[in-house]
């Protein structure tokens, strides 16, 4: 994978970050054959925590066709039944999958998107979430209702070409 010194400075910093806290406070860490860290212990279903590529900041936005450049993410925790919403920080530049799948692994258990890169999909796999593929032109709630019927299906695949959230 090429990615610029800054994306390998800030992988190195969040990994520094996660060691420190695994030493600090006892935690599990597992590191996969790629050398990513994986969530040791996983969230039960009740409290599973899904991240959704939103186009705006509430739950009646569309979910954004893009998945690196999505505008928003829309954080459901499944407990609580709330949704906190992030504007997207990597969403300008290069890097942008890689950058956002990051994001992923750090905040929730899940993610529904419509489109995932090699780059993308392969950070998002390593880290050990569950990639789901959304209702294109439907709301944030409708793909969270549809993730909590199980309507969604899984990935298990990039499914698109490399930068395509910049056609």
């Amino acid at each position: 994978m090429h990615v610029s010194r800054q994306t390998f400075d800030r992988i190195i910093n969040q990994a520094r970050r996660k060691i420190a806290d695994a030493l600090i406070n006892t935690k599990a860490l597992e590191i996969n054959e790629n050398g990513f860290i994986k969530k040791k212990i996983q969230n039960s279903e009740e409290k599973m925590k899904i991240i959704v590529a939103s186009s705006g900041e509430n739950v009646e936005s569309i979910i954004d066709d893009r998945f690196g450049r999505c505008s928003y993410f829309a954080e459901y925790n499944k407990e609580t039944k709330e949704f906190i919403y992030t504007q997207n920080a990597a969403a300008s530049g290069g890097g942008a999958g890689i950058k956002t799948a990051q994001y992923i692994i750090d905040n929730a258990d899940a993610v529904i998107g419509l489109n995932f890169g090699p780059n993308a999909f392969q950070t998002l796999e390593a880290g050990n979430i569950k990639i789901y593929s959304g209702i294109s032109g439907k709301s944030v709630k409708e793909n969270i209702d549809a993730f909590n019927t199980g309507d969604l299906k899984e990935i298990t695949g990039s499914n698109v070409e490399d930068h395509n959230g910049m056609k």
